[in-house]
This record gives C-alpha cells, structure tokens and sequence, in this order.
C-alpha cells in the first residue's frame, strides 16, 4: 500500500471530527442556521478541493469525469437517489423557505455535487481501483457518517441524514467504481439535491 492510499484510509475518521468541532463551534458563535454555511465553507475548500488535489493532483481529478457510460443497472443506480428523494419528499411537509434559502438550497447541490464526488467517490475510485473494500465500502460508511456532524446543526435529525447518506453514497460509489468515472454519480448527486431543493 503507497503512502497515498494509506492517507486516504485515515482521513476519513479525521474529517468527521474536525468537522463535528467546527459545525459545533460555529453553532455557538453563529447559531445553528448560519452554523450549516459556515461549516460548508470549511469542509469543501479543504476536504473537497485541496484534499483530493494533494493526493491526485489536477491533472487526475480531471480524468476522473471521464469513463463509460452506465450499463442498465448502472442508470438504475443513477435514478434511485433523485426517485427516493421525491417520494420522500411527497409524504413529509416542509415549511417553505424563504427565497434566500430557496436561492441557496437550489446553488448548493452544483457545488456540493461535483465537490463530493471527488473527494468521496473519485479519491477511492482512482487510488482503489475494482478494491470493494477500500474503493467501495470505506468511502460509503464515512460518506455517510460525515453526514453526522451537518447533522448536528441541521433541523433533519442526524440519524436520517446519515440513513439517507448511506443509500445514496451506496449507489453513488458503487456507480463510480463500475464505470472507472465520477461523471454519472456527480450528474446523479447533483440531480438529488435539485430534486430535494425543488420539493
């Protein structure tokens, strides 16, 4: 195992709590609405760009959109979180949002997106090619425990976040490592969060 691999096993469990501490510190300082933000604005720039860009490089990263297409199961998997996100969203009521919020909750998804996907989907795929464990269930389970500490300052409970986070980074990772590329699950991840922002 090179020196690479071995940081991006242990990053994981670091990023969660460097970040509860930070969506926790800024919910103190901030309050819990503008604590969200505030702890996105610290969780991409560091462990969405410069993470991924230290271990791979740009010139990597930006390979890392190019592959093959989804076979047929592949689209299903592509469809499942946007479809899980609409249903769900039918059977719960949610207060409306202001238009700032709504501005803000519909711009996020293009940025979380794309960002996500390379440091949880792509990072893996490129570093674990075909590695189940390494390319697939590592970078699931802390996708989905990550979503604990938004979770502490979000008005969704951190345990649905996380059981949500959980599906979706299954079909998104296990996508990424079957075509060699981030393209469909950054379309997919994206499309999610619009679905939800829309709803």
């Amino acid at each position: 195992m090179n020196q690479s691999q071995k940081i991006a096993i242990v990053a994981p469990p670091l990023l969660v709590v460097m970040m509860i501490g930070i969506f926790q510190a800024a919910k103190r300082w901030l309050g819990a609405k503008r604590a969200w933000y505030a702890g996105f604005l610290v969780y991409w720039p560091i462990w969405c760009i410069l993470f991924p860009w230290a271990l791979l490089g740009r010139k990597r990263i930006k390979e890392l959109f190019r592959g093959k297409r989804p076979t047929a199961s592949g689209w299903i998997l592509f469809a499942i979180p946007s479809v899980m996100t609409f249903i769900g969203l039918s059977r719960m009521r949610y207060n409306q949002p202001d238009l700032r919020a709504r501005l803000a909750a519909f711009l996020m998804p293009l940025v979380m997106g794309p960002l996500e996907e390379i440091l949880w989907r792509g990072v893996y795929i490129e570093l674990f090619p075909g590695n189940i464990v390494w390319g697939f269930v590592w970078p699931t389970f802390w996708f989905a425990l990550w979503h604990f500490a938004p979770g502490t300052v979000s008005t969704i409970p951190p345990v649905t976040l996380m059981a949500g986070a959980a599906g979706f980074g299954a079909c998104w990772s296990w996508l990424a490592l079957k075509t060699g590329t981030i393209r469909w699950s950054t379309a997919s991840h994206a499309l999610t969060g619009l679905v939800r922002a829309l709803g």
